[in-house]
This record gives structure tokens, C-alpha cells and sequence, in this order.
């Protein structure tokens, strides 16, 4: 039950974070287009685009984390073992390589951008 619960959380995630890197792929359409123009690389734009859903993510699971301990902390009947800041490091790891993986296409649509296309369709 437990790791069904985990993949469901972690697609609903996945769905999330791919939606919003959509939206903003959608609403910087032009910047891309004007990057592009001016020399940007293909790789550069999808690394500044997958810079951007990291720095959606960071906060969120800086949170989570703080989150967690605390509530940890505060209960006293689990046992605190020498595991825990591995299980945080393996978490905060699969978090953010599912948000990566989850911006990945949207990172690619807007570096196959042509700018001419781009600039005319505002």
C-alpha cells in the first residue's frame, strides 16, 4: 500500500510541476524566440529552462523538509535511527529529479523555437 501511495504521489507531482513548466514554456515564447536569434544554443535553453523548474522546486522541498523534521521530532514514539538523513538525502534526490524529468519535454519545446515564427505570431 505504502509504495502505491508513493508512485501516485509522485506522479500527481510529476503532473503538476509539468503543467506550470508548460505555462511558462507558453508565456516566454518570445524570449526563447529573441535568445535563440541572438546565439543562444539549443542546449542552453533547455539547461536555462531546467534551471528554472529547480528553482520551482528548491523552496518547495526545503519545506517539505523542514516539514518533516519537525513533525518527526515532535512525535515521540518513532525511534530516530542513523538512516534518517539518508532517507531525507534519497527524498530530496527523487524530488528533484522527478521535477526535472517532469520539465524535460516542455524544456525541449521551447528550445525548438523558431524565432521567426515566434516573432510574428505576436
Amino acid at each position: 500500500m505504502g509504495v502505491a501511495l508513493v508512485r501516485i504521489v509522485l506522479v500527481l507531482a510529476a503532473l503538476g510541476i509539468s503543467g506550470v513548466i508548460a505555462f511558462m514554456v507558453a508565456t516566454r515564447i518570445r524570449e526563447m524566440a529573441v535568445r535563440i536569434a541572438l546565439g543562444a544554443t539549443r542546449t542552453r535553453v533547455v539547461g536555462l529552462m531546467l534551471y528554472d523548474v529547480v528553482k520551482l522546486v528548491v523552496p518547495g522541498v526545503i519545506f517539505g523538509l523542514l516539514v518533516s523534521v519537525a513533525l518527526i521530532h515532535m512525535s515521540s514514539s518513532l525511534a530516530l535511527g542513523v538512516v534518517e538523513p539518508l532517507a531525507y538525502l534519497v527524498a530530496v534526490a527523487i524530488a528533484v529529479f522527478v521535477a526535472l524529468l517532469a520539465g524535460l519535454p516542455s524544456a525541449r519545446r521551447a528550445a525548438s523555437v523558431e524565432p521567426m515564427v515566434a516573432m510574428r505570431s505576436e
